[in-house]
C-alpha cells in the first residue's frame, strides 16, 4: 500500500507541474 501511495503521490507532482506549464503558457498567450 505504501508503494501505490508513493507512486500517486508521484504521479500528482508530475501532473501538477504539467499543469503549471499550461496554465503558465496559456497566461502569456492571452496576454499578447
Amino acid at each position: 500500500m505504501k508503494n501505490l501511495a508513493k507512486i500517486l503521490s508521484k504521479r500528482l507532482v508530475e501532473t501538477n507541474q504539467n499543469v503549471l506549464k499550461l496554465t503558465t503558457a496559456f497566461s502569456l498567450v492571452l496576454e499578447r
